[in-house]
């Protein structure tokens, strides 16, 4: 809510912005200073996953004409696509610090600053999520297959990742391990291009 502090205070609402260790000490050191009647707590913001993905869309369509198809557009891009989440992050979520999003986002999520913060991009397929969450358990597809139409979009990305980018991701340890391995795959060359296809399903709404 900060980030909106001047449209509130223009509406006329009192606005306190202040920095603490965690949520409750900041909630704590509020009612000692202003000692309110009532406090009420609300959701952090009312966007949700489907308008980041248009914001996401949005930045996508605006700037590549700009540049055409060569490296700044990507890199262009890249960035656009990173401070649209980051603001979308920072609105969203209440524990959403400038000094964990930037790095989080940027670096470990996104690996869009080419590995300068973060020492490796976080990619996961199928198998990380079903160990780190409960969305595979009714899942239409089969988070061990890497083919196949019922093959889980995040494995098949996966792999296709590690893949596309073999050559600089083999220099880096914290990566050529899962490179090896990518290597060592019989259905190297099926898994690409299934990435492709799946790349091109999601860009039409398919998946």
């Amino acid at each position: 809510m900060r980030r909106f502090a001047a449209e509130l205070e223009a509406e006329g609402i009192e606005f306190d912005y202040r920095r603490a260790p965690w949520l409750t000490a900041g909630l704590d050191a509020h009612r000692a200073e202003h000692r309110p009647s009532v406090v009420t707590a609300t959701e952090p913001a009312s966007w949700d996953g489907r308008e980041m993905l248009g914001r996401l869309r949005h930045a996508i369509d605006e700037v590549l004409p700009r540049f055409g198809p060569h490296e700044d557009a990507v890199l262009s891009t890249s960035w656009h696509l990173a401070h649209e989440l980051v603001e979308w992050m920072w609105s969203g979520l209440v524990d959403g610090a400038e000094w964990v999003m930037l790095p989080n986002v940027i670096g470990m999520a996104l690996h869009a600053d080419g590995g300068r913060m973060a020492t490796k991009p976080y990619a996961g397929g199928g198998a990380c999520i079903d160990r780190m969450s409960d969305d595979c358990r009714d899942c239409e597809y089969d988070r061990r297959k890497r083919i196949g139409e019922d093959a889980r979009p995040f494995t098949t990305l996966y792999w296709g990742f590690l893949a596309r980018h073999e050559d600089r991701f083999a220099r880096n340890p914290r990566v050529a391990r899962q490179v090896r391995a990518a290597r060592r795959l019989t259905d190297l060359d099926d898994v690409r291009g299934r990435a492709a296809e799946v790349l091109v399903r999601l860009d039409r709404g398919e998946l």
